[in-house]
């Protein structure tokens, strides 16, 4: 019964479009009047339909790969930018590369910035000698695993210390070079 039903409006043996008279009715409200009107029905076998949907494929594999093009474009030409903006500032005077270098190579040494050595031993900018060692054996004493304390915390504590002296001995070089060349270009 239902597949009699569906020959009625469909013609399966057809491959192109047909209008059907008896196809299910429409009734669409038009200047305040209803009038009758008929839909079209395509009918499709199943190879038509699989043609369609393959012909369909290359237009999103063509979306798709304009959009990922898109967005690697803009990543591409961020990073170029930041690159460049990097580039002019280390290009300003009193911000040398070497020095960047000479630091990140410091780090890399004693496994910590000088920012989070001073943190940890709680000292100043000038970085006092006597200070950092005051402060270095206050907490090493406070971290003894004899008093229950941290070994991990002790040595933080160490490091901290390393990378503060190792601060210390890089001024005290920049130092008397500074002198050096200011004694050396008052003799000539």
């Amino acid at each position: 019964l239902f597949m009699a039903a569906l020959s009625s409006v469909y013609n399966f043996n057809s491959s192109k479009p047909v209008w059907r008279e008896n196809s299910y009715p429409i009734f669409k409200r038009f200047n305040n009047s209803f009038r009758f009107m008929k839909f079209k029905l395509s009918c499709r076998n199943k190879d038509e339909r699989f043609a369609t949907n393959v012909l369909v494929l290359p237009r999103y594999i063509a979306q798709i790969i304009i959009i990922a093009s898109q967005v690697f474009g803009r990543a591409l030409s961020r990073a170029l930018r930041e690159e460049l903006s990097a580039t002019k500032y280390a290009s300003k005077p009193g911000s040398s590369s070497a020095k960047a270098t000479n630091e990140a190579i410091s780090n890399l040494r004693h496994g910590m910035t000088l920012e989070e050595a001073r943190q940890i031993l709680n000292v100043s900018e000038k970085l006092d000698q006597a200070e950092i060692e005051k402060r270095y054996n206050h907490l090493f004493s406070m971290n003894d695993k004899a008093k229950g304390g941290s070994f991990y915390l002790q040595s933080k504590v160490v490091r901290a210390k390393e990378r503060l002296e190792a601060e210390i001995k890089n001024r005290g070089l920049k130092n008397a070079r500074k002198q050096a060349n200011s004694d050396g270009s008052e003799i000539n």
